[in-house]
């Protein structure tokens, strides 16, 4: 019987079993041995056996640390994911919400305009007067992934901690489209800062949504303006986020398989 090694990966993590110098070693041993006394035959059978004790020793401590090892890994893993599905299902609660103001601030700003051109106009779910709907444009909404564990994971090795490749590259790519989509941030923000400064210079807060005089606030052409342009990039920011919305919804189900897989 040939003495053989077993070779346990790539990584070199694998543990060597058996060497061929030790095969070849112990034969000589063997050939050595038919030529001492009995005595010293014994001495070299016990330092035989107890090399072959300590060896044995090694090569178990090595099993169990790389077996230490994958275990840590996979609770890394399990770790990382888990955080990430909690981020995901923030961002998706965020973006719904994103989206939903988004449809409030166009119905608002739809409502505002028809009321400076008519005493009549159509109220709707969310908009029953114009002083709700100077409150809902003035509200603040922004687009904002959640990125605390896409973060560890680049720290900690995202090669090491998420192995697919496929999930790993559509990990990455949700994140670079959600930072894309945040410049709709940049866009509806400071529009929002000016309706809030012209509203301040006429006195009125906008929180006050009962007690405004929608008809004084609507001649100033300056808010007028505001409120139109508010009203396009309302329309646009839902479209804008919907595949952002879509690749979240993927991920989320992706990353419930894969934990449910780990258990």
């Amino acid at each position: 019987m040939r003495p053989y090694a077993v070779d346990a990966g790539n990584d070199g993590r694998g543990i060597i079993c058996c060497y061929y110098w030790l095969w070849n070693g112990l034969n000589e041993m063997v050939a050595a041995m038919m030529k001492i006394s009995r005595a010293a035959r014994r001495r070299v059978v016990f330092l035989i056996f107890e090399f072959v004790i300590i060896v044995m020793g090694v090569l178990i401590a090595l099993a169990f640390d790389e077996w230490r090892g994958n275990l840590d890994l996979d609770e890394r893993k399990k770790h990382v994911l888990t955080s990430l599905l909690i981020d995901l299902k923030e961002d998706r609660f965020d973006f719904n919400d994103f989206a939903t103001n988004s449809l409030k601030r166009a119905d608002a700003a739809r409502f505002l305009i028809e009321y400076s051109k008519s005493d009549r106009p159509h109220s709707s779910f969310w908009i029953e007067g114009p002083g709700e709907a100077i409150f809902q444009l003035a509200i603040t909404s922004r687009l904002q992934p959640t990125r605390g564990a896409f973060d560890e994971m680049n720290a900690t090795g995202a090669g090491i901690v998420i192995s697919d490749n496929t999930l790993r590259s559509d990990i990455a790519r949700y994140y670079s489209e959600a930072e894309d989509r945040m410049a709709i941030n940049e866009l509806i923000a400071p529009e929002i800062q000016r309706f809030r400064q012209a509203l301040e210079d006429m006195g009125i807060s906008y929180a006050d949504r009962q007690d405004i005089d929608a008809d004084t606030v609507l001649k100033n052409a300056t808010i007028l303006a505001i409120i139109r342009s508010l009203g396009s990039l309302a329309s646009f920011a839902p479209v804008y986020c919907d595949t952002l919305i879509l690749r979240n919804k993927t991920l989320i189900e992706t990353l419930e398989l894969s934990l449910a897989d780990m258990q």
